[in-house]
């Protein structure tokens, strides 16, 4: 399994390879998609298995917040 996150800031804590748990501070929400500048400060998130794109709603217990 794959996870990316995008639109972050460049001041990223982490590095590919890190091994990181439950409460990490991975990176921090920016603003760095011009083309989306109107909708503000938001992170992409995308979940791939098996080289096909997966909702990632299947993994996050959203539920809970």
């Amino acid at each position: 399994m794959i996870v990316v996150y995008a639109s972050l800031t460049k001041d990223i804590p982490v590095s590919s390879g890190d091994e990181v748990k439950k409460g990490s501070v991975i990176g921090y929400v920016g603003n760095t998609a011009k083309s989306e500048a109107s909708d503000g400060p938001h992170l992409h998130l995308e979940v791939w298995l098996d080289d096909e794109n997966v909702d990632p709603n299947l993994y996050l217990d959203l539920a809970a917040k």
